[in-house]
């Protein structure tokens, strides 16, 4: 069960607020967001005056997914990820703060862009199997590394588990990653730097003789070596 602000409704409508009054800390500044903006501004539960505006626009956002992340998001802004979500995730946090938000969101909206390339076009149609292929797009982008890859993850963990808190679930499958762990849908971790060398080992069949000869040359000609060095 998730913490619900009492003076939301558990359905929005178009003029309901993106952020429940009780979760804004810097009152009209900037305007504060209905349901129905195309515009949504975070910035209210921000207390720092100073702290950089985000903004989320769901015009940029494939037209058939639009709707089933806003209402995800709606989610994810007013309450906290159920507790059995967190189960084994201790360093995650329950509830976002805007920026947060405002990052987990942007991912969606790459992840709805790649659906929409493969034809989909409602979460509904997304199995784990469509989870699976999206990671293996992420992990072979060139320069991806294993942190950022996580956080993909992880945000659409997040979608499946706000939009199966909703009023109206638009139906998004668990990702298999939540189930099995994300180890084997991120890119391969970098030897170098993690006490490993970057390079194979040379192996034992060339090494083997070149030990040989190594000590060979000391034993055989290390007297005939000090012999011949001239005295100083």
């Amino acid at each position: 069960m998730t913490a619900w602000p009492t003076e939301l409704p558990a359905l929005p409508h178009w003029r309901t607020p993106v952020i429940a009054p009780s979760l804004v800390v810097a009152p009209g500044r900037p305007f504060a967001s209905i349901y129905g903006d195309d515009d949504w501004s975070l910035t209210p539960p921000i207390a720092n005056p100073g702290a950089k505006r985000v903004y989320i626009d769901w015009s940029r956002f494939p037209e058939p997914f639009r709707e089933e992340m806003r209402l995800a998001a709606w989610m994810m802004i007013n309450t906290t990820l159920p507790a059995s979500v967190l189960v084994g995730h201790p360093a995650w946090h329950p509830r976002l703060g805007p920026h947060g938000v405002y990052d987990t969101v942007r991912r969606w909206n790459k992840f709805a862009h790649w659906l929409t390339e493969q034809g989909l076009s409602t979460l509904a149609a997304c199995t784990a199997d469509t989870f699976t292929a999206y990671a293996a797009h992420q992990a072979s982008r060139p320069g991806a590394v294993r942190d950022d890859a996580t956080r993909e993850l992880v945000a659409l963990t997040r979608l499946w588990a706000f939009d199966a808190a909703s009023a109206t679930p638009a139906g998004v499958t668990m990702p298999p990653w939540q189930q099995y762990g994300v180890d084997d849908y991120l890119p391969a971790a970098p030897a170098v730097g993690r006490g490993e060398n970057s390079r194979e080992a040379v192996g034992e069949a060339t090494m083997g003789p070149l030990l040989i000869w190594a000590l060979r040359m000391v034993d055989d000609f290390a007297d005939d070596i000090l012999t011949a060095q001239p005295s100083t």
